[in-house]
């Protein structure tokens, strides 16, 4: 598959594209540490937008600039350089969602986060980083639930789970479908 590398030429968040950005965020902030400085999460974006990664990494995009905001967002959660830590993941838990106790980790596989604003925002990340993502508004999908992930499946299953809620809620529409297209057609 050569790394993906077509995905280069999409206009479209791929997966390449999410790996692209934590690699090169990884290697400006590792090289910032060589140079004895440090990164604070707020100049993550203006690290990014100061190589020009979104001109860098294919063309740009509305999509890949709200993603941007999303996936930086998980790199920071779920701590950035020091991810595959174990012990640096474990405490940024404690910190970050202090009311949880005593996570436990069954399979050490590495599973993904995906976004619920894009599917196509899907991240494979450490397992310990699982409760960090769920908290940032990602999803977690399991290793072996990986293997055979559907997006489609996936956003049918999100609308259908928001449709019952709705419904719990006795939320009901206001307008007739007509309605609507009366007042987006402007007629």
């Amino acid at each position: 598959k050569s790394g993906d590398i077509k995905s280069f030429k999409s206009k479209n968040v791929t997966r390449w594209w999410v790996n692209a950005l934590f690699l090169t965020l990884d290697r400006l902030i590792l090289r910032r540490e060589a140079q004895g400085l440090s990164t604070k999460p707020e100049q993550y974006p203006q690290l990014l937008a100061s190589i020009g990664f979104l001109s860098l990494s294919g063309p740009r995009s509305v999509e890949k600039e709200l993603a941007q905001i999303h996936i930086t967002k998980l790199y920071e959660l779920c701590g950035g350089v020091s991810r595959f830590s174990t012990d640096h993941v474990r405490a940024l838990v404690n910190v970050r969602l202090p009311d949880i106790q005593n996570y436990i980790e069954n399979d050490h596989r590495p599973g993904a986060a995906i976004h619920y604003s894009n599917p196509s925002i899907l991240k494979t990340i450490p397992r310990a980083c699982a409760l960090l993502a769920k908290h940032a508004g990602f999803d977690f999908i399991d290793a072996d639930d990986l293997e055979n992930f559907n997006v489609d499946d996936f956003v049918k299953e999100k609308v259908k789970d928001a449709l019952a809620k709705l419904k719990q809620r006795g939320t009901h529409p206001t307008m007739t479908a007509a309605d609507l297209m009366k007042l987006t057609r402007d007629q």
